[in-house]
């Protein structure tokens, strides 16, 4: 059970480690675009710092949310794969219908909202949105 867990926390970093460097990569590539010179070492240096910076500075989740919504997702795949074509399509057509209704009520003006959510309820809400997620895409 430990070396499962160990080599899903391994995948888990990786992914991480692959989101930074597709990041960085767009960021270069629009530098490179704009006439700067982009070699490997400056596309090197700046994955580097971006792998640090996106790490210490918060901007990617920790780890612990990103193992919940991956759970979500793996149980989502499963309540789907279990679920008949009917009833998949009625879930579906259910989650649609609240984010239609999300969609109307929405406000246009731009606003700048700052929350501050406790971590267990990002954890049950990354959940949530791996497991509606997982389904969605199969419908």
């Amino acid at each position: 059970m430990k070396k499962t867990f160990a080599i899903f926390i391994a995948i888990v970093i990786f992914i991480m480690t692959l989101f930074v460097i597709q990041t960085t990569a767009s960021y270069m590539q629009y530098l490179y675009q704009m006439g700067m010179p982009i070699d490997l070492s400056v596309f090197l240096s700046a994955v580097g710092s971006d792998l640090i910076g996106m790490n210490f500075r918060g901007l990617l989740p920790p780890i612990i949310l990103v193992i919940f919504v991956v759970l979500g997702v793996i149980f989502g795949t499963i309540f789907a794969a279990t679920l008949k074509t009917k009833t998949l399509v009625l879930f579906f057509a259910i989650v649609i219908f609240l984010l239609s209704i999300y969609l109307l009520l929405l406000k246009e003006k731009e606003k700048n909202i700052t929350l501050k959510i406790k971590l267990h309820l990002k954890i049950i809400l990354g959940f949530l949105v791996g497991f509606i997620s997982a389904p969605m895409g199969i419908g």
